[in-house]
């Protein structure tokens, strides 16, 4: 039971105010004790360790994901290549005289597209070659800048080329070689369009082909620069100028875990996943009540009288005036 000074018991409706506030015409006092309950009913602290830790998740995720896989054929590329015997420029001068009956000594740096002795000479012998033979003597990567400049230091190289395909044309022999009666003439360059180079096939593409989308690998020989008029615009180029066989269409490698890494690396996310829900409801609080209810556990003496002594720093109003 209150009395005519107290507070209302532990339990009553705090609504009602104390007894100082009834009798000061005041209302009830606000919940200033009460404590602030975050909207999601999760501590702040563990709430802030549950983002770190999917933020660190999500890292690791990207990174397995963005990585690219090294398979076998990459593996190998990356191994130390053994070292070449440097020939001189009179050896090499020599040694490319001599291939495919002389063609390479009757190439013209710079001349237009033509079925030239030389030309064809050149589409014999390498129709007549094994394409492991050309993929084996084919390590290294075409040096654009080196073969527009420097033609004659890479003219009869196996060389390697890669690059958006933009144009297919398939040209017929005036005279035909062997079996050949037709070549399929390939415009490579870069996605900007640099890096112009054409290359001449002596078996059709396999593979369906989308223009200005696909990529593709060729193993070729270098044989000289070509100069010829791009279309609308009219503008002389000179680009290197290659024989090959075949093409395929360049894939990335996959990246990320494949097989059974992916498998185990699914499992661990979900496994992690599951562990973070149960952090997630073990924290979970109910919101306090008022604090006016002593008997509710975390209100103690220091509350109860900082209570007390704000309710009796409250001024009552003016007594109301007799009227005679």
């Amino acid at each position: 039971m209150a009395g005519p000074s107290r507070d209302p018991r532990p339990g009553g409706d705090p609504a009602e105010g104390s007894a100082i506030r009834r009798a000061a015409g005041l209302p009830p006092a606000p919940g200033y004790l009460a404590p602030t309950v975050p909207p999601s009913g999760v501590n702040p602290d563990v709430r802030k360790l549950i983002l770190l830790g999917v933020g660190l998740i999500f890292c690791v995720i990207v990174t397995l994901v963005l990585a690219p896989r090294h398979d076998a054929d990459s593996a190998a590329q990356q191994k130390a290549a053994a070292p070449k015997v440097e020939e001189t420029a009179d050896e090499r001068r020599q040694r490319v005289q001599t291939m495919f009956d002389g063609a390479f000594a009757k190439a013209s740096d710079g001349a237009d597209f033509d079925q030239s002795r030389a030309w064809l000479d050149l589409l014999k012998g390498i129709s007549r070659l094994a394409p492991d033979y050309v993929a084996e003597r084919a390590t290294d990567w075409l040096d654009w800048n080196k073969a527009v400049s420097e033609p004659a230091t890479v003219r009869g190289s196996y060389v390697k080329v890669r690059g958006l395909i933009a144009r297919v044309d398939t040209e017929k022999l005036t005279t035909p070689v062997g079996d050949i009666t037709d070549i399929w003439r390939c415009y490579i360059g870069q996605p900007d369009g640099s890096e112009l180079k054409v290359v001449d096939l002596v078996k059709k593409p396999s593979a369906e082909l989308t223009l200005q989308r696909d990529v593709v690998d060729i193993d070729a020989m270098f044989f000289r620069l070509v100069g010829y008029d791009l279309g609308k615009s009219g503008k002389h180029v000179e680009v290197p100028y290659l024989v090959g066989q075949s093409l395929t269409i360049y894939t990335p490698p996959a990246r990320g875990p494949q097989g059974a890494a992916r498998i185990l690396l699914l499992v661990g996310l979900a496994a992690i996943g599951v562990v973070v829900a149960i952090v997630v409801a073990r924290q979970r609080v109910a919101p306090r009540r008022h604090p006016a209810l002593l008997n509710k556990p975390g209100v103690g003496i220091r509350e109860m009288f900082e209570m007390r002594r704000r309710e009796g720093t409250a001024q009552p109003p003016p007594p109301t005036p007799k009227s005679p």
